[in-house]
């Protein structure tokens, strides 16, 4: 068997043969020797060509080469489009330098990155804080003169709660939303009905009426306040279906068991105002949300937003619950409310 004179032959392992393919070029085979004396040439699979180097890749390009890839052409770095050069001394970057150390590799540089990093997180801290007071001092010119308009003694009693604002404009409901809406409760009501002569076979014939759920009950005033500030800014989420799912419509139809799919679906559409918020809840409407509270879904009922979650931890950890309730859009009071505990 040819061997390749610079190393030899070992059977039971990957081996390479070079050959040449074209001036300049040479064509490696790749073949896995099972220790047999000799190879075919149906053994050999059919490889790529590569150029020869100018310092010599071997000393032969015929014969088999133990474990000798081929040399790969190294990737050269690609530079970062648009950062490719070091913040600090302005030189040449590659994209994994700046992925891992925004600088180049000389420590000065690291350094000194470091250093304004810090300090341009001092200034954002420092900005935060100043933004923060005068936020504050904002609140409390806005308590004092809301306190004279109400005639509230000691409005300064009155802690700040801070809800967003809604600021939707009331417009006649669109007839293409109300079809929509349609459209979905239909298919709802069908299935949760499908779902409940399903569970009615399953149960021999009897019905059960389920019970309250807490979140039915009447909210806290704080609750009230809060989300009656505010005037729905998450209503947005609810759109043409307002949550209404199968398990919501079961519950309904449970509790009115006299009802039949096209009455269900009647009381629902009832209770859509001829005015609602652009763009928000089809229930939406100017005095909130249209829906008895039963008959919502149990996301409209349960759902607090992180503004109201904040303020039900204030009053809880505080001994005063009364509280001065702003609705707040980039940073302007928008309305205001005292609600007194």
């Amino acid at each position: 068997m040819p061997q390749n004179p610079i190393r030899p032959f070992i059977p039971n392992k990957t081996a390479f043969r070079y050959t040449a393919a074209s001036p300049g070029e040479y064509r490696c085979q790749r073949h896995a020797n099972s220790g047999a004396e000799e190879i075919g040439q149906a053994d050999i699979a059919p490889g790529p060509t590569y150029p020869i180097p100018k310092n010599g890749f071997c000393e032969t390009l015929s014969g088999w080469d133990l474990g000798m890839e081929p040399p790969r052409k190294k990737r050269p770095a690609v530079l970062h489009p648009g950062k490719e050069k070091c913040p600090v001394c302005a030189r040449s970057i590659t994209d994994r330098q700046w992925r891992l150390l925004k600088t180049c590799d000389h420590w000065n540089c690291r350094v000194q990155y470091r250093r304004q990093q810090r300090s341009r997180q001092k200034a954002r801290d420092a900005r935060r804080r100043r933004q923060q007071a005068e936020f504050e001092q904002r609140i409390s010119v806005v308590r004092s003169q809301a306190g004279k308009l109400e005639k509230i003694d000691e409005p300064e009693r009155y802690l700040p709660g801070i809800v967003p604002a809604s600021e939707r404009l009331a417009t006649r409901l669109p007839q293409a939303r109300r079809t929509a809406f349609v459209n979905h409760l239909k298919k709802v009501i069908d299935t949760a009905r499908s779902h409940l002569d399903k569970s009615l076979a399953d149960n021999d014939g009897n019905p059960s009426a389920p019970a309250a759920s807490p979140a039915e009950a009447d909210p806290l005033p704080v609750i009230k306040a809060a989300c009656g500030t505010c005037r729905g800014k998450c209503c947005v989420a609810g759109r043409e279906h307002a949550f209404l799912d199968v398990e919501t419509i079961s519950t309904f139809i449970q509790r009115h068991p006299e009802m039949d799919n096209r009455q269900v679906g009647w009381v629902y559409v009832f209770h859509i105002e001829d005015k609602t918020m652009a763009g928000s809840c089809i229930y939406h409407g100017v005095n909130g949300c249209g829906l008895p509270r039963e008959m919502r879904a149990a996301i409209c009922n349960e759902y607090e937003c992180h503004a109201l979650k904040q303020i039900l931890k204030w009053i809880s950890e505080s001994e005063s619950h009364d509280r001065f309730m702003c609705a707040i859009n980039k940073n302007i009071v928008v309305r205001y409310a005292f609600l007194h505990v």
